[in-house]
């Protein structure tokens, strides 16, 4: 293992550039940086053929197939194909696992909250608990551990009423 190498192997990486409906797979070295960075190389010695940078608002996930996953960084995704499901799982673990813990190097403050969805469908009393973490001028709000569910770019102005101390939430207060 090198310094600086979470994780490296041989995966199956879709073009980006393919078109759609074209299954244009391509065999990769693929290596996850500690940094945060994924990168793919067309063998294990070459050149950086193509990068992902990771940040606290990345996700690792399998796709539901049975061998693949997406990794996505902001507005770009990755599709990656496993020789095996416990491979698939592997990678899934330990990106999800760097995202984890570049979420909590940059982290202000962090904790369980109860939060209420502000989609206009969504009822008053659709109140749940959230894992939220405030890093930098973003929110994130996560179900468990591992996907963000939500975030939220903070701007200057931005308001935010904290309930406390009742045994149940308050369904007007704002979030």
């Amino acid at each position: 293992s090198q310094p600086g190498v979470a994780k490296a192997g041989w995966l199956h990486k879709q073009s980006v550039r393919a078109a759609p409906g074209l299954k244009n797979w391509r065999r990769r070295f693929i290596v996850l940086h500690r940094g945060g960075r994924l990168t793919w190389h067309e063998n294990d010695d070459a050149p950086v053929k193509g990068q992902l940078d990771l940040d606290a608002g990345s996700s690792a996930r399998s796709d539901g197939s049975a061998r693949r996953l997406v990794v996505s960084a902001g507005s770009k995704s990755l599709l990656l194909e496993a020789a095996s499901a416990e491979e698939r799982d592997e990678w899934v673990a330990a990106i999800s696992a760097l995202i984890q813990a570049l979420l909590e190097a940059g982290a202000i403050r962090q904790g369980w909250v109860v939060k209420r969805s502000v989609s206009a469908a969504a009822p008053l009393k659709n109140w749940q608990r959230r894992w939220l973490v405030l890093h930098g001028r973003t929110v994130y709000w996560f179900k468990g551990a591992d996907t963000p569910k939500g975030q939220l770019q903070l701007s200057a102005g931005t308001t935010v009423e904290v309930y406390k101390g009742q045994d149940q939430p308050n369904p007007h207060a704002k979030w």
